[in-house]
């Protein structure tokens, strides 16, 4: 289990790193994309999308800062196991990551699709990170194992 939580936190921080590419991305799109006009980010709904890739990286990353603390006091000898924290974290991580492309894709409109953009890749590589060091699934029965014990 150890070995798995140490890769559940690297996995987090994999997925972080990708997350603010798409996000970057994404906002420069928005911010060069004129329809009508206007450019995207002029439009309400478009910075509501925004705000929300902010708000799911900001939790993600917190969540992910938490675990590498209380591994770095496991291995100091001054903190017990981390297992909870490291599966909270590969699990806000991986989800947040997940949901940043995707919106960052749907800005992107068709051209996300194309490997003119780095969105098509980065979709295509956070997939497998919801799924390897343990499912999302299996990252909800830890949690909760936890929470009810």
């Amino acid at each position: 289990m150890q070995v798995l939580d140490n890769g559940r936190i690297e996995v987090a921080a994999q997925c972080l790193g990708l997350a603010e590419a798409a996000m970057k991305a994404a906002i420069a799109y928005a911010k060069d994309r004129v329809i009508g006009g206007e450019a995207l980010t002029d439009r309400q709904g478009i910075r509501w999308m925004i705000a929300d890739m902010g708000v799911a990286y900001r939790q993600a990353l917190l969540l992910g800062q938490d675990a590498a603390r209380q591994r770095d006091a496991a291995h100091n000898g001054t903190g017990g196991r981390f297992s909870l924290a490291s599966s909270m974290a590969k699990l806000a991580a991986s989800e947040a990551a997940g949901k940043i492309a995707d919106t960052a894709l749907q800005l992107h409109g068709g051209y996300g699709y194309t490997r003119d953009f780095p969105i098509e890749r980065i979709n295509r590589d956070l997939r497998i990170m919801r799924i390897y060091e343990g499912s999302s699934e299996i990252q909800r029965i830890i949690i909760s194992g936890n929470m009810l014990a």
